[in-house]
């Protein structure tokens, strides 16, 4: 799917910028790079069993997601807000509460069915059930 996203990009913003552009954009290859870097890091702290290695590896996704927020806030062309995360503007509040609102979502695929079933005798199947039409929702 990202080799089809990448052609189709290709194929569909041109290929040269305008002589009277006064700014060049570029591809942003570093700030690209410490994103994917974050999300490989934490991929792999959540495989690893040891839980220093986990700490070390989740430490270092924060820094190199840090480390592309400052490079992003001084660019020219920036990929995000310039206050993103910052929560003294809105626009950083609302990206802390959808990234802390993705986190706190995230194990309920695990442990609502577990609740549904101990403490409210439902079977597996329909536990499963309920917890997809919450995803769906």
């Amino acid at each position: 799917m990202g080799g089809l996203l990448a052609i189709g990009a290709l194929l569909i913003f041109p290929a040269g910028i305008a002589e009277d552009d006064p700014t060049e954009r570029r591809l942003p290859v570093l700030r690209v790079v410490l994103i994917c870097a974050a999300i490989a890091l934490l991929s792999c702290a959540s495989v690893l069993a040891g839980p220093a290695v986990k700490c070390a590896l989740i430490a270092a996704a924060v820094g190199a997601f840090v480390i592309m927020l400052r490079i992003d806030r001084e660019a020219m062309a920036p990929l995000l807000p310039s206050d993103a995360f910052s929560l003294r503007s809105p626009t950083g509040a609302g990206l802390w509460m959808v990234l802390l609102l993705s986190v706190a979502y995230s194990p309920l695929g695990i442990y609502v069915p577990l609740f549904l079933q101990r403490l409210h005798g439902l079977e597996p199947l329909p536990a499963g059930y309920m917890v997809a039409g919450a995803s769906l929702a």
